[in-house]
């Protein structure tokens, strides 16, 4: 599929979707923080989405109409040349002085709240059902909004978002796996740098190394060993050197072009324990069989299903978790999740996190985690670095 191919499925399935919610008009805005909705309208990504500053950044969209994205004229070069919008507008101040070459002068809007409004009035949409990101837009926005649409009905567009983002496009699955390749050279060059009296802090570097190598972000980084660290979840670092026996546990995965990855794998260092091997064992047959089970038609809870009664059934009875998987892309955690009684069906082009993490305070726990994509059959597994119990 090229660009053009992507670009019109993409709208095919926005504008189906706006009439199937009975949407007259969604306007996206999330000024304050990385507007992952906006970024994949818009096909559209810069690094100053890393930085969590106040781009104030909107998108008007409205059925069998092109996206009109709204930004700051500070991005007018970039989303030029990256975005596949066609009605880009800006407000100013102009940050450039002098356009040479291709870069073309272009009136500036006064205030991008003030021009989506004006959009919607001019299509109509200004009196029927508008959707807004409740959990994003800010209330400033929102009453602005409100105030100056007297007639509309306002509704959370959040989850029909959501549910366009579940499919990834093709593009979106190449930078995924990107993300989760240069993962993978980061627990690589965790692994041989692990030994007794290493610390955890000193595999932390590594990763960060092999990310800057490779021109990423992380995108989120946990890492801890030993009993205390490994066994609680949320409170890994307190980075006393690796002794005989210790789990290193550890889940983690850069951004590549705003997309994440998410890897973890069982280790420990010097001579495991039976139960560790046990227990890995368990985990890593448990998720496998959960991979297997991956294909059209079949729900999350399905999944989850397969993956827990597999553990509990080979010799970890008490084995509870709230998922054993979920959605990734522009946020580390989206649709779908693979959670007990979900009856959310996968689709083809689906991509998510399948894991199995086990947690025991005191003792000790890992993660095992891949990511995969729903074929027309069956799925793909991103990741190829073996599964199986490393021991360092």
């Amino acid at each position: 599929m090229n660009d053009i191919e992507e670009r019109q499925t993409f709208l095919d399935g926005l504008w189906k979707s706006l009439e199937e919610h009975q949407l007259d008009a969604v306007i996206l805005s999330s000024p304050q923080e990385t507007p992952s909705n906006i970024m994949y309208a818009a096909n559209y990504y810069s690094q100053v989405f890393e930085c969590d500053l106040p781009l104030g950044f909107f998108m008007v969209l409205i059925p069998n109409e092109e996206p009109i994205l709204l930004g700051n004229s500070a991005a007018s070069a970039s989303i030029g040349k990256e975005s596949w919008v066609k009605d880009a507008r800006y407000y100013g101040p102009d940050e450039y002085q002098i356009r040479h070459g291709d870069h073309k002068e272009y009136a500036l809007i006064d205030n991008p709240i003030a021009e989506a409004v004006r959009i919607l009035k001019h299509t109509g949409a200004d009196a029927g059902r508008v959707g807004l990101e409740m959990g994003a837009i800010t209330q400033s926005i929102h009453g602005g909004i409100a105030e100056a649409l007297p007639e509309a009905e306002f509704v959370d567009a959040g989850q029909v978002l959501s549910q366009l983002r579940s499919i990834k496009r093709p593009s979106e699955i190449e930078r995924i796996k990107r993300a989760t390749q240069i993962t993978e050279l980061a627990i690589q060059a965790i692994f041989d740098k692990a030994a007794v009296g290493v610390t955890t802090r000193a595999l932390e570097q590594e990763i960060l190394k092999v990310f800057a190598a490779n021109n990423v972000y992380v995108g989120h980084l946990y890492i801890g060993a030993g009993a205390e660290e490994s066994g609680d979840a949320l409170h890994f670092g307190l980075d006393a050197p690796m002794q005989d026996g210790d789990i290193l546990a550890f889940d983690f995965g850069c951004k590549f072009r705003g997309y994440h990855g998410d890897l973890a794998r069982p280790a420990v260092v010097g001579t495991p324990s039976d139960k560790v091997i046990r227990l890995s064992e368990a985990l890593t047959a448990a998720q496998q069989m959960a991979i297997e089970a991956v294909k059209p038609g079949i729900t999350c809870g399905e999944i989850f299903n397969v993956a827990v009664q597999h553990v509990r059934d080979t010799g970890f009875p008490d084995y509870q978790r709230s998922h054993v998987g979920h959605g990734i892309g522009l946020a580390l955690q989206e649709l779908p999740f693979l959670v007990a009684d979900s009856s959310f069906v996968l689709e083809p082009g689906m991509v998510f996190c399948v894991e199995l993490p086990y947690y025991e305070l005191g003792w000790g726990g890992f993660n095992i985690e891949d990511t995969v994509v729903v074929t027309e059959d069956g799925c793909d597994v991103l990741s190829t670095l073996d599964r199986s119990l490393r021991v360092l």
